[in-house]
């Protein structure tokens, strides 16, 4: 024989001042109507798992909506929602826009401005940023205009204000793309702020064919 369900709303909840007959069977009604709703699903333990229809209420109860573009993919999203409390405790430091960033899949290499050869303007950093893996899966490279706007739209959120930032993105092609001939040194681009025209191209033109595995592109973008 199985064991007997437990209440949801047990008989005990009903205050002893009112406890009748029709107070218990009123609870127990309720109970009834309670156990055909599934209660966890509105409860979130673990972001990762927790029904994706629920995702844009959680992005507005834990206040990263500042963190979250409207066309992030939802494992994104689950990342940032998972790490909301040490995304709030990093604002305005250094390591909170590393965390941010980290999350899109993009590293970070930062340069202040007194550590600049010439020495920048005063008050100011370099963040190079390259991106590590492809966030969008519709996406046909690295870095396209969605990830550049969540990019910035991070570093915004997450950056101390009295500093301006001037942001390089680099995106690095692990995967056998397209062979083409660029030059053999480090091929730097000029684009304000995507890749929506042919760049400018900077540098040494020794031209030499090989997979765009190996190819680097840095774009000089307007902070």
């Amino acid at each position: 024989m199985s064991e007997p369900v437990k209440p949801i709303l047990p008989d005990q909840l009903v205050s002893p001042g009112v406890r009748d007959d029709r107070q218990i069977t009123f609870a127990r009604m309720i109970d009834g109507t309670l156990r055909e709703i599934d209660l966890n699903s509105f409860v979130m333990t673990n972001a990762q798992t927790v029904d994706a229809r629920l995702l844009p209420a959680l992005v507005r109860e834990f206040s990263v909506e500042e963190f979250v573009s409207p066309d992030l993919p939802e494992n994104v999203v689950r990342d940032l929602i998972d790490n909301r409390y040490e995304l709030h405790a990093k604002k305005g430091y250094v390591e909170g826009v590393r965390l941010g960033l980290s999350l899109l899949g993009i590293s970070v290499s930062w340069q202040q401005w007194w550590q600049q050869d010439p020495m920048g303007p005063h008050n100011t950093h370099i963040v190079t940023i390259e991106i590590d893996r492809l966030v969008f899966e519709d996406s046909e490279t690295l870095l396209d205009e969605r990830l550049t706007n969540a990019a910035y739209r991070m570093i915004d959120a997450m950056k101390r204000w009295s500093q301006e930032i001037a942001l390089r993105l680099a995106a690095r092609s692990r995967g056998k793309l397209y062979t083409a001939a660029f030059p053999a040194t480090r091929l730097v681009t000029t684009a304000l702020p995507f890749f929506l025209d042919p760049p400018v191209v900077s540098g040494p033109m020794r031209a030499a064919v090989a997979p765009l595995s190996r190819l680097i592109i840095v774009a000089h973008a307007a902070a």
